[in-house]
Order: structure tokens, then C-alpha cells, then sequence
């Protein structure tokens, strides 16, 4: 059995590099054109070429959205993007119109082709059908229970990824109109507006139902399906994929560290990976900014994982700082500023590669950008220093220490 995929999601070149740093399998990304995530940075051909190079240093891999729902208008271009993109040597395109399939031969094409989850595969009769047309895999829609998903696997060749972590439409496979008609940005073509996640109040006519705390939303709650790695794996599933484009950097990392240590000690030793799994959890709670839910791989979903109240919209603060430098003759480590860091607080150190060592320091001192002693950092994106024995890795974050037993 080949080992399973974690394929972790980047909005731009940096966070590309942070997620193979901190050990995603591949990563997908999203063209300046075409792609799902126009808001997301997004990358140009040289940045495709660039994390390409990246990653197949690393022995990882790079997938290109060209994900779009096309209309005619659209296609100008297409055709000279297709053949750049295989210039950059990049191992897949992730697409969501058949027609794209014909192009594959037509233009010698040597990278992969995954059909998009927008395409809303449930069955594998229509995964069969997309496989004789060329595809190499095909990514499930994000509305089967692990059952179905493991029925799936047993009546098809075809290698199938599946949404493991991430924001959930609350349409069905993203298939949304609420945006086009609220703001004029059509989802299907990379301009969701995200309207199910406003607030909303309730009339009847003109008297308000709802009361002045509380609020009305369209938005499901985030998806977060630890719990079934080892089904998936014992399946066959080929890849598990997390959502977020357009997460932040500590997101990515902190997400990607937990599910590759998850995933990696499950094939080393199933039975302590499935006792750490209340641990890992946590780990995840620690980069979350919403609620999360098991979505549709429990079973039927009820009224529990949707939003309807404002706890849904909780903040975490535990990430405080980015790792700039580290003088190791001043033991002096450089940080940018993201939350509030006070003398005296406790904080963790999140580093790539440092999968059993846990490090913690405890704030003595804080100089800011003048050196001038101060005792609180509390503007984001300032820079400041602090003394710290051991030596940090450039780009490691920080958060405060959390005393949790594992």
C-alpha cells in the first residue's frame, strides 16, 4: 500500500514553502487566471516555476487550480496557459470542466489532470466515466459519508482525494449563487463574496424576529476529520486534502505539522496514534478561528454543525510572532509582531522538522526596533527582540505556551 498524500493548500509562494517545510506531500496552488481564489496572492508563472522547483528539490509536488466554471469568454488564453504551465513542470492541474480533459492529448500535455470537486463525484460509475476520458483522479465531493467514500474505493481504479479539513460550503459542492446575486462576483468564476458567513437578522414583514443578540447564518461549520485518517488510509484513499488558500502561514503550518505527525505515527503505530488523536485535536484547535465539525463523513449531517450563533466567530490569540532572525552571539531572536507579547509570558516555539522536541522559553525582556527596553509588544507587524537561550529556526512561529497534557 503506497503511503497516503497530504496535500496541504498555499495563497502564495511563501506559504507554499511553509507548508512543504512543515511537511505537506504536495501543494496546490492558484494561477493569477482561472483559479477559485481570486482573493488569495496567487501566483504568476515565474512563482509557479519557482515552487516547483521548490518542492521537487524536496521530493514533493505542485498542483495548479484551473478550477473555474469556464463561459465562453473565459477561454481566450487558455490554451497558451495550459502549455506554460506544463513548461513549469508542475505534476498536476486540478480542473472543473471536462472539456480541459480533450485538451490533455491534443497538446501533449504531461502533467496530470485531477478533476475538481465542484464536479460533485459521488458515484464510481461517473468516476469510471472521467477515468476513460484521461483523468488521473478525481477529487470526491465533500457531501459522502466515510462509508460511501469506502464503497467507492472498492469499485474503482482510478486514484480519489478527499476534503479532510476546511471551510464547508453551505451549497451543495460550492454550486452557489448567493454571492452572484448579492454582489455581482459570480463563485463559480473565482469571486465567492462568501455571503452565507454574514450576518443576518430575521423579519416577518416589517417586526424583527430575531433578538438584538443573536443572529441568522447560512455558513457551516469547518470541517475537521482527524478522526477518519486511518479509515481513510485503511481504504486506499490516495490523498487527503485540506482546504484554506487563504489562510494564513501559522494556519498551514501548525495544520500541515499536526496531520503529518498524525499520519506518520498511524503507519508506524496505529494503536498510540489513535490514543494521541484527543491530542492532536487540540493541536488543530490551537490554528482555528471557527467552529469545527465532523461535516458529512460521520453520516447525515444535523443542526449542530451549522452556525447560528455568534461563539462560532471566537478568536485565538495564542499565535504571538514570527521568527525573523537569531544572533547566536547575542542569543538574540528578531520577531514580527502578530498578538500581544508581554514580560513573563510563556511561549512555544513551532518549528519545522522538530516533531518530538517541544521548546518553551519565558519572556525576560523586550527590546523594540530602537533597542529601547519596553514590556509589552502589542502592535501587530511591529518588530522587536527577545532573549533567547537556544537558537531559532527563520521562519518558526510562536504562540503562547499551552500546558495541555499529552
Amino acid at each position: 500500500m503506497n503511503k497516503i498524500e497530504l496535500l496541504i493548500p498555499a495563497g502564495d509562494l511563501a506559504r507554499c514553502k511553509t507548508a512543504i517545510d512543515f511537511g505537506a506531500d504536495a501543494v496546490y496552488i492558484g494561477g493569477l487566471a482561472y483559479s477559485l481564489r481570486h482573493r488569495a496572492s496567487n501566483f504568476s508563472l515565474d512563482d509557479i516555476k519557482e515552487a516547483v522547483d521548490y518542492a521537487h528539490q524536496r521530493q514533493r509536488k505542485i498542483y495548479v487550480t484551473v478550477n473555474m466554471l469556464f463561459h465562453d469568454e473565459d477561454m481566450d488564453g487558455l490554451t497558451d496557459y495550459l502549455k506554460q504551465l506544463d513548461a513549469s513542470a508542475c505534476d498536476a492541474v486540478i480542473v472543473a470542466s471536462p472539456y480541459l480533459l480533450s485538451l490533455k492529448k491534443r497538446l501533449n500535455l504531461k502533467y496530470q489532470f485531477h478533476m475538481s470537486t465542484q464536479l460533485s463525484l459521488l458515484n464510481s460509475l461517473d468516476c469510471a466515466y472521467f477515468q476513460d476520458l484521461g483523468a488521473d483522479r478525481i477529487i470526491l465531493a465533500r457531501e459522502l459519508s466515510l462509508e460511501s467514500i469506502k464503497n467507492l474505493k472498492q469499485n474503482s481504479s482510478i486514484d480519489l482525494e478527499v476534503f479532510i479539513h476546511g471551510a464547508l460550503c453551505s451549497n451543495y459542492s460550492g454550486r452557489c449563487i448567493m454571492s452572484n446575486e448579492m454582489t455581482g462576483r459570480d463563485a463559480n468564476r473565482g469571486g465567492c463574496a462568501q455571503s452565507c458567513r454574514w450576518d443576518y437578522h430575521l423579519f416577518a414583514g416589517e417586526r424583527k424576529v430575531s433578538q438584538d443578540d443573536c443572529y441568522f447564518s447560512l455558513s457551516s461549520k469547518d470541517l475537521c476529520g482527524l478522526a477518519f485518517v486511518p479509515e481513510l488510509i485503511e481504504s486506499g484513499i490516495s490523498s487527503l486534502k485540506i482546504e484554506g488558500r487563504m489562510k494564513s502561514a501559522y494556519y498551514i503550518a501548525i495544520l500541515t505539522k499536526t496531520y503529518r505527525e498524525f499520519i506518520d505515527l498511524y503507519y508506524e503505530n496505529p494503536d498510540l496514534a489513535t490514543a494521541r488523536l484527543p491530542y492532536y485535536l487540540k493541536e488543530l484547535a490551537k490554528a482555528e478561528n471557527r467552529s469545527t465539525a465532523l461535516g458529512f463523513l460521520a453520516g447525515e449531517i444535523n443542526s449542530s454543525a451549522y452556525l447560528y450563533q455568534k461563539e462560532s466567530n471566537f478568536v485565538n490569540n495564542q499565535y504571538v510572532a514570527n521568527v525573523l532572525d537569531y544572533n547566536q552571539e547575542k542569543k538574540m531572536v528578531k520577531i514580527q509582531v502578530r498578538n500581544l507579547i508581554k514580560v513573563n509570558d510563556y511561549l512555544e516555539v513551532i518549528e519545522a522538522n522538530k516533531v518530538e522536541e517541544k521548546r518553551y522559553f519565558k519572556v525576560a525582556k523586550i527590546y523594540d526596533e530602537t533597542m529601547t527596553e519596553i514590556e509589552i509588544a502589542n502592535k501587530p507587524m511591529m518588530l522587536a527582540y527577545l532573549p533567547v537561550e537556544f537558537p531559532l529556526t527563520v521562519g518558526a512561529f510562536i504562540r503562547k505556551e499551552n500546558n495541555d497534557d499529552i
